[in-house]
């Protein structure tokens, strides 16, 4: 079996805690992206997350920077995702669809 056969599209919708400073929006853009790749993720494609108002609070923040991402992978890479973005402090949510 061929690996791309094993990879699937994801789209992931993301909320970044809105303490970043907006220079390093793309920073953390491009981190997320590494880890995506570093998990054998592959065509990945992440927008710059834009600072938004939140319809009720998430982790007590009323505001935060929402982005989402593109892209395939197998169902180890993205397991190992979901626990890396889970623990993480700058992560407020994130939501995988299929």
């Amino acid at each position: 079996m061929n690996e791309t056969e094993n990879k699937r599209e994801y789209e992931m919708s993301f909320l970044l805690t809105p303490d970043i400073a907006e220079d390093k929006l793309d920073f953390e853009a491009g981190e997320l992206k590494k880890l995506i790749s570093e998990n054998s993720g592959t065509d990945i494609e992440i927008n710059t997350p834009v600072n938004r108002r939140l319809a009720y609070p998430v982790k007590k923040k009323n505001q935060a920077y929402f982005g989402v991402a593109y892209f395939n992978i197998d169902s180890d890479g993205l397991e190992k995702i979901k626990s890396v973005l889970a623990l993480s402090t700058k992560v407020l949510r994130f939501f995988i669809l299929n």
